[in-house]
């Protein structure tokens, strides 16, 4: 590494991705024990330390979005600002600088103070007002489909995209669309060439997974000659080590400021000097000045979002004697979780409350749920960055809950969804309340879930009719992505959102939920009302997750054909249809070998 410094071929490259707003330390457990990580005064110390003369400092997207300084995201533009501040170069959009919608994210770049360089190269605009408004806020900023540096005596080529699986999570992509990230590097790649670029960087807001067929910054590698670097961004991925494919070398630090990547790579081979992900943990000191900058936002918050709420940014709304399950860590898996459990449960409370029934059953996603609750005081800031995302159609921040009837048919698919759908992406798997399900990994896929169960008034659980309709309260979004799934399985699962006369409903503001003063009721408001409901302390029955996905081990051919989904019955209908013709072939050829009758 030595010779390539000293020769000038080194570029250095310290990136993060999928930020989320953490501007300030939050909780988490380190060595068993309960400590903060992340932090941006924290973060600039690290990039102080680390920087280079031949260095880029870059974002992959979705810096914002994840604690309470979403409540001056328009106004302020924070998470952008503080990138500026602390020396970044370029940073690209990510999905979830649209969950306010298009003309919001306008107003946060129009607020932003001295930001990065914004890149992207594959978003489309039209002629509908929002587009235009975005478009004219990007120029404002200078935004580019990329740029070229001179860094080290090379043109260092820098552009920002987005991802198809990432473009599909826009809660709110109003007139957006995005050209396909494959076509659009490509011409992207042969214009910074053209240009004189001798070393080429993606920021990617595509992701990785241990499925390569669904990680789209592999697939980017191996469909573009000519990149050297993907910071790849969106799957939250943590690559302890980088993934070289077609002479790309593609990095991914995870999310929530946990990591600064550190990429050391020579320019003229494209080897890996140096690669490390570096804790953002309480070893660093904060800088002053950003300090400084995030106590003023801090204020902003308390002034115009939290004034109204009766609530200060570092109330404590209970304490905890445990920590709950963690669903952002290297060990998470398929089944039940503590933290989803405490989250349904203020959905159930919050609609009883609102004057619902009590068999209402709650459901939610582990995409929606981002953090969890640690030992010790719980305070605002803590319980908010659990349910931080969305917003209602009325413009206030946080998802709306609905509360909307599913046949017990519907909820038999919903179920469906989770065991089979829901293992295709960490963020898709559903969570429960006042309902839980069998299923087995040895029936087909879309056909594992047994039976599925719900309370009864007296508080048994008994087998979910057909022909009921059942209360379920959900946010906002999710009740947005049901026509997703619907389309995703090809119609074999199928669950559609109606009102109280089990019609259709397409405007979804006709099922929010109102509480009994007629205030809508939001999904981060629902959750903190319910750890105040504790009045002290967080209940023992949160210590382990309930046993709501129940796995059926031993199955006898009574139980494996058991309950049938469509899917399944159409699988088990071929497979009936392929055994007769089997017999039916069978059968002639034993005919035909026969002896004819003459013959005897």
């Amino acid at each position: 590494m030595a010779n390539s410094i000293r020769n000038g071929n080194f570029l250095r490259i310290l990136f993060t991705a999928d930020m989320h707003d953490r501007i300030l330390p939050y909780k988490a457990v380190k060595e068993g024990k309960v400590t903060t990580i992340g932090g941006y005064a924290r973060l600039k110390t690290m990039i102080d330390r680390y920087r280079t003369e031949s260095c880029l400092v870059v974002d992959g997207g979705d810096f914002s979005m994840g604690s309470l300084f979403n409540g001056i995201y328009s106004s302020s533009a924070p998470d952008l600002s503080l990138l500026g501040m602390m020396g970044y170069d370029a940073v690209t959009i990510g999905n979830h600088e649209f969950d306010y919608g298009v003309e919001a994210l306008a107003e946060m770049l129009r607020s932003a103070e001295k930001p990065p360089q914004i890149l992207c190269a594959n978003m489309a605009f039209t002629d509908a007002g929002d587009s235009r408004d975005l478009k004219d806020a990007l120029e404002s900023l200078g935004c580019l489909p990329y740029m070229i540096r001179d860094i080290g005596g090379y043109k260092v080529g820098v552009t920002g995209m987005m991802g198809s699986e990432s473009e599909g999570d826009i809660a709110y992509p109003g007139s957006i669309t995005f050209v396909k990230e494959k076509a659009a590097l490509k011409k992207t790649i042969t214009e910074m060439k053209r240009k004189g670029a001798q070393f080429t960087v993606v920021l990617s807001h595509g992701g990785m997974s241990e499925d390569s067929d669904k990680a789209e910054d592999l697939q980017l590698a191996e469909a573009v000659d000519g990149v050297d670097v993907i910071i790849s961004a969106h799957s939250h991925t943590v690559l302890k080590r980088p993934v070289v494919r077609n002479d790309t070398v593609i990095c991914s630090c995870g999310c929530n400021c946990v990591y600064l990547g550190l990429l050391d790579i020579n320019m003229i081979d494209g080897s890996v000097l140096r690669y490390e992900l570096l804790p953002v943990d309480d070893s660093w000191a904060e800088d002053i000045e950003i300090s400084a900058k995030v106590e003023e936002y801090k204020s902003r918050v308390q002034e115009e979002f939290l004034s109204g709420c009766g609530l200060k940014f570092d109330d404590v709304l209970c304490s905890s004697g445990i920590c709950l399950d963690d669903l952002h860590t290297e060990s998470y898996h398929f089944g039940n979780y503590s933290i989803a459990d405490l989250v349904t449960d203020s959905y159930v409370h919050a609609a009883v409350e609102a004057g619902c029934g009590k068999n209402v059953i709650a459901v939610d996603a582990s995409g929606i749920i981002r953090d969890t609750i640690y030992k010790g005081d719980v305070t605002l800031m803590d319980a908010y960055n659990i349910v931080p995302l969305g917003r209602g159609s009325d413009g206030k921040i946080g998802y709306p809950l609905i509360s909307s009837k599913l046949s017990g048919k519907e909820l038999r698919q919903l179920c469906e969804i989770d065991a089979s759908l829901g293992r295709l992406r960490s963020d898709s798997q559903l969570f429960f309340s006042g309902l839980r399900y069998t299923y087995s990994d040895k029936r087909p896929f879309m056909n594992r879930v047994i039976d599925v169960f719900t309370k009864d008034y007296n508080g048994d659980w008994q087998p979910v009719r057909n022909d009921r309709m059942y209360e379920v309260v959900c946010n906002q979004y999710m009740a947005l992505m049901m026509p997703q799934i619907t389309s995703a399985s090809h119609g074999f699962l199928n669950v559609t959102i109606k009102d109280e006369s089990g019609e259709k409903v397409r405007d979804l503001d006709r099922l929010i939920l109102k509480d009994r003063n007629g205030n809508t009721v939001r999904e981060w408001t629902a959750f903190i009302d319910y750890l105040l409901s504790f009045r002290g302390a967080l209940p023992e029955a949160y210590a382990a997750p309930r046993p709501c996905k129940i796995e059926e081990r031993d199955l006898s051919p009574k139980t494996y054909l058991k309950n049938p989904s469509r899917f399944g019955k159409v699988l088990y209908g071929a497979g009936a249809a392929a055994a007769a013709a089997l017999i039916l072939s069978g059968a002639a050829i034993i005919s035909a070998m026969l002896p004819d009758d003459d013959d005897e």
